[in-house]
């Protein structure tokens, strides 16, 4: 322990001092250092904001790797410092687009909701000519296994307003194998919102699924019973 002590010292001056070049390898190595001694959390994370400001696409693609190799090895706000700097991959890069794959696949089969949520959203706004079908694994797992989540980001992404989340819902629907997913409101984001909300929802789904039917009336049956008088009637129009 005091020789990794000892070692990691010498990494931190290197960081400060050496060339960008040497990144690549200093990243991999601190991440091998944690494994052996999981108390350097804190110094980890601030090497880690050094070298990662620097958005180069092969030190991307080593974060990507580190992710998809390490993520059970690693605590949250470590791993939550290396995925957020995944949002400025290079659209081009498709073997890191690939472990991004991967690891939108293990966020939702761990059920880790919120980092999948903001860390996805992030992704597809700064990125905004990439396509979410790029994802096939994760679509897939989505679609078939955690239908409760694309509910949860449907309605989200409608809510948002944002073009770029309204496409990415209309592509999810329109390359799924499935073609009668039974798409619903999810009811907890409805809390508080002003009258209106439900008829927005409603033209919203008619808007971004209108090739979709199925997927479209599901989700606007799905608002009657949460929906006022008025709103009904807007949305019988």
């Amino acid at each position: 322990n005091i020789l990794i002590d000892k070692v990691f010292t010498i990494i931190k001056t290197k960081v400060i001092n050496c060339s960008k070049d040497f990144y690549l390898n200093i990243l991999r190595l601190i991440i091998s250092l944690y494994k052996q001694k999981n108390d350097l959390e804190e110094q980890i994370i601030e090497l880690c904001s050094i070298i990662l400001k620097n958005e180069d696409d092969q030190l991307i693609h080593v974060v990507s790797e580190i992710l998809f190799q390490d993520s059970k090895l690693l605590p949250r706000n470590i791993y939550n410092v290396l995925l957020k700097t995944l949002t400025k991959v290079n659209p081009n890069n498709i073997g890191t687009l690939d472990y991004i794959d991967y690891i939108l696949c293990d966020l939702l089969k761990n059920d880790i909701k919120e980092d999948l949520y903001v860390f996805l959203e992030e992704l597809l706004i700064k990125n905004n000519k990439l396509s979410i079908n790029i994802f096939n694994s994760f679509i897939h797992e989505l679609v078939n296994n955690k239908k409760d989540i694309l509910n949860i980001l449907v309605t989200r992404w409608f809510l948002s307003r944002r073009i770029v989340l309204g496409r990415a819902v209309s592509e999810i629907l329109k390359n799924s194998v499935d073609k009668n997913v039974y798409l619903a409101i999810d009811k907890t984001q409805l809390k508080n919102l002003p009258e209106g909300i439900c008829l927005f929802l409603s033209r919203k789904a008619c808007g971004w699924l209108f090739i979709e039917f199925i997927s479209a009336v599901a989700y606007i049956v799905s608002l009657i019973d949460i929906s006022t008088d008025k709103e009904l009637e807007g949305i019988s129009f």
